[in-house]
This record gives structure tokens, sequence and C-alpha cells, in this order.
């Protein structure tokens, strides 16, 4: 299995960048751990609408330069961005192993099936319902050994 491509979730965004978050530093961990090896984080634009919308909502953007640190975090040079297009709408109604899951997770799993990536997120429900997922900590015990 290739492990150096990976569909990554809010919940480990939003972990990894507010620190008394339960998860955090297993989501860091996760995170540096792509860095370091070089691999390829995308981000599904829904999953950047979710982290920008949560960290607005819990606060994180009162704080002094926490614009520019998520900013910095989201021009980290191993992240690329998955549109949401009609190309992508075409191939996502040809899917019909997802329909347990609400439309957002849909779309983060079938981001995940069609560039043939590693799903990570905390979201059990998620990971549950879609082929090759793991929690950022699940995935480290596992691989990164």
């Amino acid at each position: 299995m290739k492990t150096d491509l990976f569909t990554i979730d809010s919940s480990v965004l939003i972990s990894m960048l507010i620190e008394l978050q339960s998860n955090h530093s297993d989501s860091k961990n996760f995170i540096d751990y792509v860095m370091r090896k070089k691999g390829v984080l995308i981000v599904p634009m829904i999953i950047f609408f979710e982290t920008f919308h949560t960290l607005k909502r819990l606060g994180f953007f009162d704080v002094k330069n926490a614009h520019e640190t998520f900013i910095q975090f989201c021009n980290y040079s191993n992240f690329k961005f998955f549109d949401l297009n009609m190309k992508f709408f075409n191939y996502f109604k040809q899917i019909d192993c997802f329909n347990n899951l609400k439309t957002s997770d849909a779309i983060i799993a079938s981001s995940a099936f069609l560039t043939e990536s590693i799903l990570i997120s905390w979201d059990r429900q998620l990971i549950k319902n879609t082929v090759n997922a793991y929690t950022p900590s699940e995935f480290l015990d596992k691989f990164a050994k």
C-alpha cells in the first residue's frame, strides 16, 4: 500500500491547530510524519471551508497572529487542494459505496477513493464507512514504525 498520499479531514487539521483539543499531539505527530516523509496531504475544498469555519467559531482567530498562522499552515508545500467541480461531481454521482455518510463525509470519502489515497480522520463514522481509512494515531501505529 502506498503510504505517502493522504486525504485529510477537518477534524485532523482543527485538532492539530488548537493545542487544547484532545487529539492535538496525535494530529501534530501525524502531520509532522507526513512532512518528514514528503508525503502529500490532499485537502478537498470542503475541508478548507469546514476547518476555517470551525476555527472561527472556536475563537481561534481572536488570538494575535492566528490568521497569519492559519495562512502559513495552508501554504505548506505538502498540501494539495482538491477542487470540487463538475468533473468531480460526475465521478461522485457514480460512486455508490458511501451512502451511509452525510454529504460532506461522502465527498471526503469519494475524494480519497478517486485519488487512491489513505483517508485520515478522527470521525469514527467516516472511518467505519470508508475503505483504507485510519485515525492519525492508528496510521502511525500501523505504518510509521
